[in-house]
């Protein structure tokens, strides 16, 4: 997942970050936009799509771990946030953006 977002312009700043609230797997720039991910995969649709993995109590947790890293990283302050889950399956590598 790493090398995915840094062969896509995407600089890494931290991974597995735990925090009181939670825990963000990657937090990652790219010019302006700073991107908290959550990383789900599924080796098979057997057990669902990735995405279907994050519930509103999981958004919740992703949104108060990422406030919780940008209060304790305020050069960051200025930079437009967006809150994504990478779904990892058998074809590839889709990033979605949730709110």
């Amino acid at each position: 997942m790493r090398s995915h977002l840094e062969s896509s312009g995407y600089t890494i700043l931290a991974t597995n970050v735990r925090l009181a609230g939670g825990e963000l797997d990657i937090v990652a720039r790219k010019g302006r936009l700073l991107v908290f991910c959550e990383v789900r995969m599924r080796t098979s649709s057997d057990y669902g799509d990735p995405l279907e993995t994050v519930d509103a109590f999981k958004a919740r947790r992703i949104r108060r771990a990422a406030q919780m890293w940008l209060a304790g990283n305020t050069a960051a302050r200025f930079l437009e946030v967006s809150l994504a889950v990478a779904a990892v399956r058998q074809g590839g590598i889709e990033l979605v953006p949730f709110e």
